[in-house]
């Protein structure tokens, strides 16, 4: 594909409905890592465990088959969907006592 062609691609996506679903997905990687420990009878502690390769991965399944965004868009939307995750997981997670 041409540099105009992706160009015009590029463009025709709906940057907002992509953040906002990079976001979403994030919140829900988050939940899905909180149910497993709980699920492991586990806490939610310390910092978010999660890493930004996951993130790429998951903003693969995000972005339309057909599209695609250049790299600077694909990061931005990685680290919507990483800082989504790591602020519900650091907002949720369980503080330890002071023992």
């Amino acid at each position: 594909m041409n540099e105009v062609s992706v160009e015009a691609q590029s463009a025709s996506l709906d940057w907002k409905v992509l953040e906002e679903s990079a976001a979403q997905r994030g919140r829900e990687w988050a939940e899905s890592v909180r149910s497993r420990l709980e699920d492991e009878s586990r806490e939610a502690l310390g910092g978010w465990p999660g890493t930004i390769s996951e993130a790429r991965a998951r903003v693969e399944a995000i972005l339309p088959r057909d599209s695609e965004p250049h790299v600077q868009q694909r990061e931005k939307l990685t680290r919507v969907l990483y800082h989504a995750a790591r602020d519900l997981w650091l907002d949720k997670r369980v503080a330890r006592s002071a023992d």
